[in-house]
């Protein structure tokens, strides 16, 4: 498996997984802007296909 570490780095500096765990704890209150989807259907396609 590849070394994703750095995608952790990236969701740490983008905020990503605090707004997921926004989005989970509250639906209405934070959603995602199109550019951070975009960047986890990269990175989920990036990690399935370099896997």
């Amino acid at each position: 498996m590849c070394d994703i570490s750095w995608l952790w780095t990236a969701f740490i500096f983008t905020g990503t997984r605090e707004k997921l765990a926004a989005l989970v704890n509250d639906p209405g209150n934070c959603r995602p802007r199109k550019y951070e989807i975009r960047f986890l259907f990269f990175a989920v396609n990036f990690v399935l296909e370099d896997g």
